[in-house]
């Protein structure tokens, strides 16, 4: 009751905004009545399998899990949830043969009622998507709850630990932890969680990696850039503020001598503009993405502002190396796994919390260009970058994501033994 109570009282607080949102924007009014389970959705109510994949990043990352599971057990239905519009149009385009529904406010009465229309086998929850509500009231239907390539940041596990005494039935309720790394599952330990439940299976995230580049989508740029002398390409993927004027320092000169190309891919849309600005004032001529696919002439030594989405990962495929975003900011860091696995030189700064056991992995196979602070990267950049052989350093990346595949698999036998075992 108590999960309820803050619910009520945080809709009511928050019911102007939510209101005009839902008359102002589609994706807020997409599915709004099967989220409250006003209207349930249509699917079989025997041998279902329950995917919650939150928004595009989880329907991704489950594609694989879901290939495997149907050809293993094709008896088995897959029901897949998403909280996102985002989500769920993706989940349009891959899941087309499977069951596709809104996951549920967390409300009980909403939450039971879906419950009682599926009647899950088992719930798999992707990364550690846990809502109080739905978690204990499946473990009174004795309905198994597994988490799905588990992921615990340090900051969630402080704002979990501060909350222990009322979240412990949730986190009771979950009946497999299966974990990325064992240093997220040494900190669901930290929260007293039942070691039996923990287990390590690995990322399913390098499993759904592309080793080839794919240039279907940036076709403009590679035309743009074939029209002049072969120079490095450096590419800074989801960059945040200030990283952009830390690499402008570092890189003007090798653009001005025509030595490198810089492609910048801010992480959020909403700042295109300012780092389009930043740009300009540096006297360096800038274009971006939308403006060279309406056949606008990209003028030599000119940045490239990437202003699209979901062309970073092709994007990271024309490179000579890849500055990762987030990394000298308190930030934690962004992917590296996508331009590692296509064998780019990577550059990152110390904040890289976010993917630690991959950065480590890569920095012990010396995939790594490490630079602490502004300083080291403009020394980086002015001195070191033009005689490194990047080349090499890319193919040791590579090796070092092959090395640990096979994750979905292991996440399938374990589901198919709970299966067998029920």
């Amino acid at each position: 009751m108590i999960f309820n109570l803050v619910y009520l009282i945080f809709l009511l607080i928050s019911a102007p905004y939510f209101i005009i949102s839902i008359i102002r924007r589609d994706k807020h009014r997409i599915g709004l009545l099967q989220k409250f389970s006003f209207v349930l959705p249509t699917v079989k109510t025997e041998n279902n399998i329950w995917i919650h994949a939150v928004s595009v990043g989880e329907v991704l990352l489950c594609r694989p899990l879901v290939a495997k599971l149907k050809k293993t057990n094709p008896d088995f239905n897959i029901v897949i949830s998403v909280t996102t519009a985002t989500g769920y149009r993706m989940a349009q385009k891959h899941f087309t043969e499977h069951n596709l529904i809104f996951y549920p406010f967390d409300f009980t009465w909403s939450v039971k009622r879906i419950l009682k229309k599926i009647n899950p086998k088992i719930i798999l929850l992707a990364e550690l998507e846990l809502w109080p509500n739905f978690i204990m009231t499946a473990k009174k239907m004795n309905i198994p709850v597994a988490i799905i390539n588990g992921r615990l940041t340090h900051r969630s596990c402080l704002g979990f630990k501060r909350a222990i005494k009322i979240l412990k039935p949730m986190f009771d309720g979950v009946d497999y932890f299966w974990m990325q790394t064992n240093l997220y599952a040494d900190r669901l330990r930290l929260l007293g969680i039942d070691d039996a439940k923990i287990k390590k299976l690995g990322s399913m995230k390098y499993d759904n990696l592309d080793y080839t580049p794919k240039n279907d989508k940036i076709k403009n740029i590679t035309s743009a850039l074939n029209n002049y002398p072969k120079r490095i390409i450096l590419v800074a993927g989801s960059t945040h503020s200030p990283e952009e004027t830390y690499l402008l320092n570092a890189l003007k000169p090798l653009i001005k001598q025509k030595k490198l190309t810089l492609i910048i891919a801010p992480r959020h849309p909403e700042r295109y503009n300012e780092v389009e600005s930043m740009i300009i004032n540096q006297k360096i001529n800038c274009i971006r993405k939308t403006q060279l696919d309406k056949n606008q002439k990209y003028i030599e030594n000119s940045i490239i502002l990437l202003d699209t989405i979901g062309e970073l990962s092709q994007v990271y495929g024309l490179s000579d190396s890849v500055y990762i975003g987030g990394t000298l900011i308190d930030h934690g860091g962004q992917n590296l796994m996508e331009p590692a696995a296509l064998g780019k030189a990577i550059i990152c700064g110390p904040s890289i919390y976010n993917f630690q056991e991959t950065y480590n992995l890569l920095q012990r196979a010396g995939a790594i260009i490490n630079v602490k602070d502004e300083q080291e990267l403009i020394l980086e950049c002015q001195q070191n970058l033009l005689n490194r052989d990047l080349q090499s350093i890319g193919k040791l990346g590579v090796e070092v994501m092959r090395a640990q595949a096979g994750s979905t698999q292991k996440h399938c036998d374990a589901i198919l033994k709970i299966l067998q075992n029920a």
